[in-house]
């Protein structure tokens, strides 16, 4: 066990070192949201961010979701590249190298972004009833 105090709402990779994972990670693009947007992706995330002290390998993962390992690699190079895990440790188990992953946040959060408001007389004028009419053409 580390003897580095934890900070509220953050975990710590193994062996206390690095720096703690952030608690809230806000998504600024539509890359990241369409990284997490997929049903496996997000069990991945659910299962790394349920123990965020624990790491574990693709080969883990992959059985814990009953989806084959190629599948699993293929999601956990999608979630990497986007930065939503990390990998936290590098063994060689029996003459094959495995990689262990954290989540790189315990939760995500996704803010809009603004509504353009430069075009919207221009849209309301479109819509039906903003012009104080019903919106019924009359017969």
């Amino acid at each position: 066990m580390s003897s580095v105090p934890r900070q509220p709402g953050s975990a710590r990779p193994p062996g206390g070192t690095g720096p703690p994972t952030p608690a809230v990670r806000v998504l600024d693009g539509v890359n990241q949201l369409r990284a997490v947007a997929d049903p496996i992706r997000l069990r991945v995330l659910a299962v790394l961010t349920a123990e965020p002290d624990r790491a574990l390998s693709a080969r883990q993962l992959a059985h814990q979701l009953g989806i084959t390992f190629s599948l699993m690699h293929y999601h956990l190079r999608v979630l990497s590249e986007e930065g939503m895990i990390r990998v936290v440790n590098q063994r060689t188990d029996q003459g094959r190298a495995e990689r262990y992953f954290q989540a790189a946040q315990l939760a995500l959060r996704w803010d809009f972004p603004p509504a353009d408001r430069s075009g919207d007389d221009a849209a309301s004028a479109d819509r039906p009833g903003d012009d104080g009419s019903d919106g019924k053409q009359a017969g």
